[in-house]
């Protein structure tokens, strides 16, 4: 498709985060009395985003078209659902069961690593409340490892 950056396959058995995010949209809209595409891009248009038509729409659900922040939260709420949500890897055949997610690295991440990535697994901060901290995670970043602990992120 003209205008759309070439990329590689993802690994196998996994998918991108925008292929997530687009199936997941596209499960919203259907559950919200079948809300059409033209319908979503109306009212993305009425949060400010006036270039969104039908086929945008169709493009993010096909992932053919990244989001910026702005219209990721804004889609949220077109679609009256949490970003969570749309972000959530879970499986369409197994809703307790995430699909790895590949973000680019030489392995895709599993269902702790992008749970921790979202926040999903964050703990309550022992010393204070209302605080919160990573749990301990580790997982290959290229050629490098990056761990979470704590407060930092120390590379090997």
């Amino acid at each position: 498709m003209p205008g759309i950056p070439a990329r590689r396959e993802p690994h196998p058995g996994s998918k991108y985060p925008s292929d997530i995010v687009g199936r997941r949209a596209k499960d919203a809209r259907r559950l919200h009395d079948r809300l059409s595409q033209e319908a979503t891009a109306d009212r993305m248009v009425a949060l400010g985003h006036g270039t969104w038509t039908r086929q945008t729409v169709g493009q993010v659900e096909n992932a053919e078209r990244n989001l910026t922040v702005d219209e990721l939260v804004s889609l949220a709420a077109a679609l009256q659902t949490m970003v969570a949500y749309l972000l959530s890897p879970a499986s369409p055949a197994d809703p307790f069961t995430d699909e790895p997610v590949d973000i680019g690295g030489p392995d895709p991440l599993g269902r702790t690593e992008m749970r921790g990535l979202y926040g999903f697994n964050r703990t309550p901060h022992p010393q204070a409340d209302g605080y919160y901290e990573w749990p301990d995670m580790t997982f290959k970043v290229g050629t490098k490892w990056m761990e979470l602990e704590g407060e930092g992120v120390r590379y090997e």
